[in-house]
């Protein structure tokens, strides 16, 4: 399969499927430059503006990347996801509910945890997703974690 991560950062989880993909590709904002590794190229930028590319994808992953994203941004990267996604392809997208902000901001003050990018944050609420990807068919939606974390598996028809 084709795998696009969004927000991939070093590429850790492009660099664990290495080996079972056809090819990954992961943008992100905080990378310098491209990187090439296996199968698999990562590429500086913020998504969508920033990437551009004729191939489409089996699966889009954003872990833990949306409420990194403006809301005003949200129409313009459902659009490029549908733009890029094959048509039965899967959107994978995980979050936290904003209520873990303030837990991890006094983490990050007591330096126990870093690279958040907490300055990011802006109390995302998981639940409009269904609404901005509304194109989409919601086939799983999960909580985990004493309800802070989510996943929402989107399949384009």
């Amino acid at each position: 399969m084709r795998l696009l991560d969004v927000g991939a950062g070093d590429g850790t989880f492009l660099r664990y499927l290495d080996g079972h993909l056809q090819s990954g590709v992961g943008i992100d904002s905080h990378l310098t430059q491209s990187v090439d590794f296996g199968r698999c190229h990562l590429v500086p930028g913020y998504f969508p503006y920033d990437f551009e590319t004729n191939t489409t994808f089996d699966i889009i992953t954003m872990m833990a990347v949306a409420e990194h994203i403006p809301m005003d941004v949200f129409p313009d990267v459902a659009d490029a996801c549908w733009k890029y996604l094959k048509p039965d392809g899967q959107l994978i997208i995980t979050v936290q509910h904003p209520r873990v902000e303030r837990p991890l901001d006094l983490l990050k003050d007591l330096q126990i945890v870093e690279g958040f990018s907490m300055h990011e944050h802006y109390g995302f609420k998981p639940d409009c997703l269904p609404e901005i990807f509304s194109r989409w068919k919601l086939i799983k939606r999960k909580q985990w974690g004493f309800r802070c974390n989510n996943i929402f598996i989107f399949q384009r028809p």
